[in-house]
């Protein structure tokens, strides 16, 4: 495709994946791409009702589910999982042991070095931190229809030149234009005005580098100093006035409250690498 404008559109949904079009393989972003062209669901009451539907059925057939309850271990005898150690001691045994933490956690802090294949060191060596975010959570006065709010998620970038917005990005988060996602749950489900009349919700996210918020990373989070939850709340004030503002004016005025989350706050919550999302 040779025409920029045109290029641009195409790849617009690459945030969904994290690597600039320029350096990501074309069956990647149409794979992502493909997904959509059928539409998009949303559960009603929320995305935990998802969660919740889970956890039935596997109560259903005899199951448990654990919650804020960490893993210390996969045990292992004869080179076959057996079971997990919890970090409260407990031991639980099982005839399959399936890890979801993502290849970097289960086989540098769950498994043993001593069971870890040595091909899979050159393979951990080489997998560098997946993208980083900050995340802007809003709470707004109004409706999403007074709001003039709306259902499909937006990806907003300065130009069409993604390799040069984000290289001004990176290089000065605070005072270039920023690339941003905004999304909001509230239009999305038809249960919200029963739930929440007189409310709405937004989530902004942006782009973000780990090693920004490096300085902060000994602190305990949700006690973390001052200077930290000023520099958050700058990234949050950027991303609602040159998003949440610019394409809903409605909502100026109208913000109650925001929180913002870092990549600090994925590691801490997610148990991420390096805060990755």
């Amino acid at each position: 495709v040779s025409d920029t404008e045109v290029r641009s559109v195409l790849t617009g949904q690459f945030g969904d994946y994290g690597i600039l079009p320029s350096e990501a393989c074309f069956y990647l972003h149409a794979s992502i791409v493909n997904h959509y062209l059928n539409g998009g669901y949303f559960p009603l009451g929320g995305t935990s009702h998802i969660a919740n539907e889970f956890i039935k059925s596997i109560k259903k057939h005899n199951g448990e589910v654990l919650v804020s309850k960490g893993v210390k271990e996969i045990i292992i005898e004869n080179n076959k999982a057996i079971g997990v150690i919890m970090e409260n001691g407990d031991t639980i045994y099982a005839k399959n042991v399936v890890s979801s933490v993502g290849i970097k956690n289960t086989f540098e802090k769950l498994v043993t070095p001593e069971y870890v294949p040595e091909e899979y060191h050159t393979i951990l060596d080489n997998i560098p931190p997946s993208t980083q975010h900050v995340y802007c959570f809003i709470k707004l006065k109004g409706t999403p229809e007074e709001l003039e709010l709306r259902s499909s998620n937006l990806w907003i970038y300065p130009n069409r030149d993604y390799d040069k917005v984000f290289e001004d990005y990176f290089n000065d988060p605070l005072e270039a234009p920023m690339p941003l996602f905004m999304g909001f749950s509230c239009k999305k489900d038809t249960t919200w005005n029963e739930r929440f009349p007189g409310y709405s919700n937004a989530i902004i996210l942006t782009t973000a580098k780990k090693e920004w918020f490096n300085e902060w990373e000994h602190q305990k989070c949700n006690s973390r100093s001052k200077d930290y939850k000023e520099y958050k709340k700058m990234f949050g004030e950027k991303m609602i006035k040159e998003g949440l503002y610019k394409y809903f004016p409605k909502t100026e005025g109208k913000v109650l409250d925001f929180d913002v989350g870092t990549p600090l706050t994925t590691q801490y919550y997610l148990n991420s690498v390096e805060g990755e999302s």
